[in-house]
């Protein structure tokens, strides 16, 4: 079973995004998109960050880290996240144990 301490930081529960700033709106599969950028904060590692952001329901479809040259916490400078935001294409891995109702 996994333990968690305490956090001492802000960064330690998690990134901090700090220096956001709106970029541009555009379409993306018919839904209207914010597109922001950002300083991404997790020590020890800090990478510049696009964010991909839903306009209609403000749910982040997708982020884009972009580390400095060997500073980053990946063999690539660059890390992508895209998130699925359709419960209907949603899969529960195979072993997962489903102990709530709102899993499906």
């Amino acid at each position: 079973m996994f333990t968690r301490f305490p956090s001492e930081t802000v960064t330690d529960a998690g990134p901090v995004l700090t220096d956001c700033k709106l970029i541009s709106y555009e379409k993306n599969d018919n839904t209207n998109v914010g597109i922001f950028s950002a300083r991404w904060h997790r020590d020890p590692y800090y990478a510049s960050v696009k964010i991909w952001l839903s306009t209609t329901d403000r749910l982040v479809l997708k982020t884009e880290r972009l580390f400095a040259a060997g500073a980053g916490p990946f063999p690539t400078q660059t890390a992508v996240d895209v998130f699925e935001t359709d419960r209907d294409k949603v899969v529960v891995p195979s072993g997962f144990l489903i102990d709530h109702s709102w899993i499906r």
